[in-house]
């Protein structure tokens, strides 16, 4: 099983839902669950070991906004058996939605 995993972001000083986002693909992974991420680049943000990670340049909008991810995310989601959007009042987490129904396969949101 393959799952991608949307954040807006994943460095360091993004606190909790980075961390704990992290955890959860860790967590899959000791189970045998292929996860990867789908996020918003930071300068200062470092990729978490052992998890690949997919980098997009945000937009200038406060909401997270980024043509490159959308674009990314409609072309590649039926590469994986089910989307997880996290932090949902942001565009990633609208992006995921709208890029897993176009693929037909399953959206969880979290947090």
């Amino acid at each position: 099983m393959k799952i991608l995993h949307v954040i807006p972001q994943i460095g360091r000083n993004q606190g909790g839902l980075s961390t704990g986002t992290i955890a959860i693909c860790r967590a899959m992974q000791s189970v045998g669950i292929e996860t990867e991420l789908a996020c918003l680049h930071e300068a200062n943000d470092e990729a978490p070991a052992g998890i690949r990670v997919h980098r997009f340049k945000p937009g200038l909008r406060l909401t997270g906004a980024s043509p490159a991810m959308r674009h990314w995310l409609h072309e590649h989601a039926d590469s994986y058996d089910a989307i997880v959007a996290h932090v949902v009042w942001l565009s990633p987490a609208h992006y995921a939605a709208s890029a897993a129904a176009k693929a037909g396969i399953p959206l969880f949101l979290a947090s």
